[in-house]
């Protein structure tokens, strides 16, 4: 049983890190409620389609791109300014 929660911990954690820019650029548009986040690893954009704030640390984004493929990223607070985390979660509120 602990080789099967190990395993499935390490798989998780490692879809955690896949989805979770560490540097790179985040262009919001509030009013079309738009993001666009442009990193190393990552290149996702898309229309806000929902949001959840995990213990004030961080947020995943649910976005729909023009193709309507469903992508997810996860922003940490200590990565962006505090101006932007409070854009961030007026653009989640905004978009439920």
């Amino acid at each position: 049983m602990a080789p099967v929660c190990f395993v499935l911990s390490y798989w998780c954690w490692r879809q955690y890190q896949a989805l979770t820019p560490t540097c790179g650029t985040l262009l919001l548009l509030p009013e079309k409620n738009y993001i666009e986040v442009q990193s190393l690893t990552m290149n996702v954009t898309g229309r806000l389609m929902a949001a959840t704030i995990w213990f004030d640390i961080q947020i995943e984004l649910k976005l729909q791109d023009e193709h309507h493929l469903k992508q997810r990223v996860f922003i940490r607070r200590d990565a962006v300014r505090e101006s932007d985390w409070r854009l961030l979660c007026r653009l989640m509120l905004n978009a439920r």
